[in-house]
């Protein structure tokens, strides 16, 4: 399951009232005490989260079933696949509601035989799929029109309807068919035109909801379509990133005193050096970033070993006002390079319990700051869309490539209300997250420049 809440939910309300109501199951678990853990003669079922690796660890087994698996951190699957090590026969099942292209389950997908379900039509034969929206009819163009329920189904071929009182008939003749058979791990795909208990009009609905909010539009398309889906302007596209480059190239000389640098930690040290200057009819604004252009100056690569001694040397050729660096994994060259630049260079993290573009600097660690994942991305790409950054006309191939990875998705929260979160999947998204670093570091530039210098800038 996809965390510890989960797989208790799942062992008290799904597992208990299955033996509850069979003998047969009740005869064969010996032990069902443990939440996490079901005894059944020499055999034991465990029910985990996704999200604890101690626990993941602790579990040799041959057969494995993950319940949601875009909703489990990424980096944890393969963990959770290892406890296959020692076993002779391995055998796992994934199940989950697609969001985003090659993102979670849907990248197991696009690997396997991508197999979809056809049936005979009760009317001409011939083998059909219920897709949308060829084969449905929606009869209102508004959800408080009583007339939406004479919504239907029906065939391409010969546009007989399908009534949903016989579903179960005409779909008994379905069979899964194989885009790709000569593949070893089978894949499934179904969307919920095929379910018993949602009619037309229900889906219909769904439909017309989505095309005014864009958490209805992203739930349409994943949870009743069983498909990706990428919402409006909700990610960088190659459009975007054209429309904002500008006449100076790289190595120019700087015009601004307000300078920035994001450095984002992988397999190499991955930086963006920024110049900022301010939209006169911004400054009424109480908010810094929204104040200011992006004006990116540099960006490039540094190798992992040669981070201690190259990137203090970047802060000083280009008088760098403020720096935020990622602070995994290479936590102790972080705090070496922050030492160095107390007030200046900070190691940053993530954190769920800070809200909007707030930063929360440690009062444990003077060189550490936490700050909202989906506020500063929003912030930090949304330039793209506003034309708020100004682009060198020879930036690098990579770094226009990787700013196109992350895509805003959108879901509720446990409360309903509709939120966003941006995610990158397998994707290499380096680079952006520098940009997103490099923009929370316009703060912390602001906050270190001189009452004096300031009043020039504005």
């Amino acid at each position: 399951m996809p965390s510890e809440n989960d797989a208790s939910d799942f062992s008290s309300s799904r597992f208990d009232p299955a033996l509850e109501e069979s003998e047969h199951l009740r005869a064969m678990f010996s032990d069902v005490n443990n939440v996490g853990l079901k005894r059944a003669g020499n055999s034991t079922l465990f029910v985990r989260g996704g999200k604890s690796r101690s626990r993941l660890k602790s579990v040799p087994t041959g057969f494995i079933v993950l319940d949601e698996v875009n909703e489990m951190p990424e980096e944890n699957i393969p963990l959770v696949l290892e406890r296959f090590s020692g076993q002779t026969i391995k055998q796992c099942m994934m199940i989950s509601t697609p969001t985003v292209p090659k993102e979670g389950i849907n990248k197991y997908y696009l690997a396997s035989t991508m197999e979809k379900f056809f049936f005979d039509c009760p009317h001409c034969g011939k083998s059909m799929q219920l897709l949308f929206p060829d084969n449905i009819k929606i009869t209102a163009e508004d959800i408080t029109d009583k007339t939406l329920k004479d919504s239907y189904y029906f065939c391409t071929n010969c546009h007989g309807v399908l009534d949903h009182e016989t579903k179960s008939d005409w779909l008994s003749t379905g069979r899964y068919i194989a885009e790709h058979p000569d593949r070893d791990n089978r894949g499934f795909n179904v969307n919920q035109m095929y379910s018993p208990t949602v009619q037309a009009w229900e889906l219909a609905e769904s439909y017309l909801k989505s095309l005014y909010d864009p958490t209805e539009e992203q739930e349409f398309f994943n949870s009743k379509l069983g498909t990706t889906h990428i919402v409006g302007d909700a990610r960088v596209t190659r459009e975007n990133i054209e429309d904002c480059k500008g006449t100076h190239a790289k190595g120019d000389p700087f015009t601004s005193p307000v300078i920035t640098m994001g450095i984002d930690v992988g397999a190499k040290w991955h930086y963006e050096i920024d110049e900022w200057h301010t939209i006169s009819e911004n400054n009424a604004t109480l908010d810094v970033n929204d104040m200011f252009k992006c004006r990116l100056m540099e960006e490039g690569e540094i190798d992992l070993h040669d981070g201690a001694t190259e990137i203090p040397k970047l802060l000083r050729r280009y008088q760098v006002r403020g720096c935020i660096i990622d602070r995994h994994p290479e936590t102790y060259v972080v705090y070496q390079i922050s030492a160095k630049f107390p007030g200046l260079v900070y190691a940053c993290m993530f954190g769920s319990s800070i809200n909007g573009r707030r930063m929360s600097f440690s009062s444990e660690d003077e060189q550490l700051v936490t700050v909202n994942r989906t506020s500063w991305f929003d912030c930090a790409l949304g330039r793209f869309f506003s034309g708020k950054i100004c682009l060198p006309r020879n930036v690098s191939i990579a770094y226009q490539k990787q700013l196109q990875v992350p895509v805003r998705a959108y879901e509720r929260d446990r409360l309903g209300n509709p939120v966003g979160r941006w995610l990158s999947g397998s994707g290499t998204d380096h680079f952006a997250l520098a940009r997103v670093y490099s923009e929370i570091a316009l703060v912390v530039a602001i906050e270190n420049m001189q009452p004096t210098t300031l009043e020039k800038v504005f």
